[in-house]
Order: structure tokens, then sequence, then C-alpha cells
């Protein structure tokens, strides 16, 4: 997960860096079109066939759209690519003390898109209850994450499991409760 977020990360560095200066050029491409539209002369008959062709007011009020939402697409990606980093804990393979509630969000924004809706079950409802006060543990954040994944994948497995298995539609849920136990945490 570590390696194909680094991986990822370098593209899309790529790709957000290089929207301004696409934008920018674009606002100076519209502004030159608009200059020569005012210039008063005769187009041979080929050229304004493929003008009238070419619908420039709707280019013009599309293309700032499109990179709006290019950049909107590029943020939303850098954020999972954050979260992909953070779920992996890059170069932490040592033992530390992590937010136990901050490990299971980050999992969570991981399987996210296994809790929508399919065409065997509705969506998956989620609810937290995170009643663990001293939300610090210490631990192996990798294993940690390894083992919260394999746990959630592994209920949404068997929800799936039991949608095929019944006609019946049923309002699936995925409960999670963190509490203290003893001198033990309990997930």
């Amino acid at each position: 997960v570590g390696g194909i977020a680094h991986e990822m990360n370098n593209p899309l560095t790529f790709i957000d860096g290089n929207l301004p200066p696409m934008t920018r050029y674009f606002q100076d491409m519209e502004t030159a079109l608009k200059l020569y539209q005012e210039v008063d002369c005769t187009v041979p008959q080929h050229i304004q066939e493929g003008l009238d062709s070419i619908d420039l007011d709707f280019i013009f009020h599309d293309i700032p759209s499109i990179f709006q939402a290019m950049k909107v697409g590029t943020t939303r990606l850098a954020n999972i690519i954050k979260e992909l980093r953070n779920f992996a804990h890059l170069d932490q393979a040592t033992e530390k003390n992590i937010d136990i509630h901050q490990a299971l969000d980050h999992t969570l924004l991981v399987v996210k898109h296994r809790l929508q809706a399919s065409s065997s079950r509705a969506a998956i409802n989620l609810s937290k209850d995170y009643r663990f006060e001293a939300n610090t543990i210490r631990c192996y954040p990798q294993l940690l994450n390894q083992t919260l994944f394999q746990l959630l994948t592994n209920a949404i497995d068997a929800i799936d499991n039991k949608a095929n298995d019944f006609l019946e539609e049923t309002l699936p849920e995925i409960k999670i409760t963190t509490q203290q136990q003893e001198s033990s945490l309990v997930i």
C-alpha cells in the first residue's frame, strides 16, 4: 500500500503542478482568439466553415469548469494517497505509540468504497462508538493496520455472502466499538 501510494503521488504531483499554467495558457488563448474575432477581414470559405463547426462560446464556458473539476479530482486523489500513506505508516516498522481511533478511521477510508450499495445489497451502514478514553496504544502500526483491514474486509465479505444467500433485503450494518477491559483494549 505504501509503495502504491508513493508511485501514485509522483504523476499526481506532475498533473496538479501543471493545472495552474494550463489554466493561464487557456485564458491567454481565449483572449487572443477574441482579439482575432474583432479583426474585420474576409476569411476563405473553407476556414469559415471550419470555424462555424466549432462552438467556441461553449468551449470558453466549459474549459474553466473542466480545469476546476480536474483540480477537485487531484485534491481528492492527494487526500486518498495521504490516507494510504498514513494507513501504511511508511518507514514505521518499529513499535510506537499511536491513536487507535485514528488508525481505525484511516483503515475505514481504505475500505470505504466497499461499504457502498452493490447489486445484491444496500449500502452498509457504519456506526462508531469509540469509548476507549486513553486513545493511545503501543503497537506495531503496520501490523495493527493489516489486522484492522482484514477484520473489516472479512465483515464486509460476510455481509456480501449473507446478502447473496437471502432474497430478502436487509439493512447491513457494521458497528465498531472501542473500550477498556481491565488492562486491555477491546475493539
